[in-house]
């Protein structure tokens, strides 16, 4: 080989070098939330300067995913409800479209002719597509009508009331989309 020719090769492999030294340091010295902006779209729901508190005594629509009967339903039985479109409080995302409710019943009252029928739920956390969960506190009692039995069939809506506050702040909630 010519002379001309190795001090060519000497050359690109140097730049090769250089470059390929270049990108490590870079990727090195990059911040995560750096990276998650620039390679992965995330949209926060909560804004920098604010946490969004959603106080107790709101409300949170969405639906049963299985049949809840008070013929077969019995104590620990798990009751799940999905969140159908994104709920948001002061116009702030707080659980996207997709995330679910999950519950317990906690109380069943079906065994006493004389006494009401109902059935109580306690509901204790959402989970996010994304799997943030987010802890919630709600009780739901829901009690028979006239013919003394509760059939409350699948994707039939149910509305739940916090008896406690959520509070959540943009750096433990963001998620992609």
């Amino acid at each position: 080989m010519s002379n001309s020719l190795v001090c060519k090769n000497a050359i690109l492999a140097v730049i090769t070098l250089a470059i390929t030294i270049g990108i490590v340091y870079s990727a090195e010295n990059i911040s995560n939330e750096e990276y998650s902006q620039s390679h992965i779209k995330t949209r926060s729901v909560v804004s920098k300067s604010s946490n969004a508190i959603v106080p107790a005594g709101e409300h949170i629509s969405a639906s049963l995913t299985d049949i809840i009967s008070s013929e077969s339903a019995y104590r620990g039985q798990k009751v799940i409800l999905l969140i159908g479109d994104d709920y948001k409080y002061n116009n702030k995302v707080i659980a996207p479209k997709g995330s679910y409710i999950s519950g317990t019943i906690i109380g069943l009252n079906n065994q006493d002719d004389s006494s009401e029928v109902s059935i109580t739920i306690r509901f204790m956390q959402i989970t996010t597509p994304s799997g943030l969960i987010i802890p919630i506190s709600s009780i739901v009692k829901v009690n028979a009508d006239d013919n003394k039995t509760i059939e409350l069939p699948a994707n039939s809506n149910l509305e739940i009331t916090l008896t406690q506050p959520i509070t959540l702040t943009e750096i433990n909630y963001s998620y992609e989309y």
